[in-house]
């Protein structure tokens, strides 16, 4: 396990280390939080020893859950009927082309023009978030969208799915069967619609998958439930 971020290694001992600096000392300090507050002594590097050790299990190496993604891609009227239609001309110079949605005409711009479509690509898909979050909006805002609106600076440009909650309050269980403790979960829903099957997602670190230091930022030093 990577261990270049920790202030030093953690099979010597010395100070106390950040958890957040390998997932081998978050999981120390889930175990002794001491080992984070105070000093990193004889005891964390014996805890080190095994925490830091690969293989790791896929739950050990992915602890902190994301959230999850249901809903419908593929059905009749599930693209934005305002986001323009991509091409690449079959002509040389085999220009990538975007129809403007207004006159119906295929336009030369490099894409730019789909590019540049607010709102959710896909209306019918969605996406919830665990209780890591402390921003549970903007991390998903960060998460699921392209790119900020120029006009605005927020977040909502081309983006693949609708943020409804966490969730806790939009799924009938977070830990479903037939596996229990995999914690994945189940029978989410949005706007009146049930899917028994989402997608659930797992991270080996909280800022993985977002790069805005702020959007990421959790409750904990290390993952909660939810």
């Amino acid at each position: 396990i990577d261990t270049s971020k920790c202030d030093h290694d953690p099979l010597t001992t010395g100070d106390a280390l950040n958890a957040s600096c390998s997932l081998c000392v978050s999981t120390v300090c889930e175990q002794d939080s001491a080992c984070c507050t105070k000093t990193w002594d004889a005891s964390c590097v014996d805890r080190a020893e095994i925490a830091c050790r690969y293989p790791a299990s896929e739950q050990q190496a992915f602890r902190w859950r994301e959230g999850s993604f249901y809903g419908d891609l593929f059905g009749a009227n599930n693209l934005a009927p305002g986001k323009p239609e991509v091409r690449v001309n079959a002509d040389p110079p085999y220009a990538v082309q975007s129809m403007d949605p207004i006159t119906g005409t295929w336009i030369s711009d490099g894409g730019q023009l789909s590019n540049d479509f607010i709102g959710v690509v896909y209306p019918q898909m969605y996406a919830c978030a665990s209780d890591n979050w402390r921003h549970d909006i903007a991390y998903m805002a960060y998460r699921v969208c392209a790119g900020p609106d120029p006009r605005t600076g927020l977040y909502t440009r081309n983006c693949a799915a609708q943020y409804v909650d966490r969730c806790r309050h939009q799924c009938g269980t977070l830990d479903a069967p037939p596996r229990v403790g995999d914690r994945d979960a189940a029978d989410c829903s949005a706007f009146g619609t049930s899917w028994q099957w989402p997608m659930t997602t797992f991270l080996t670190g909280p800022c993985e998958a977002v790069a805005n230091a702020a959007a990421c930022t959790t409750f904990e030093q290390w993952p909660i439930g939810g």
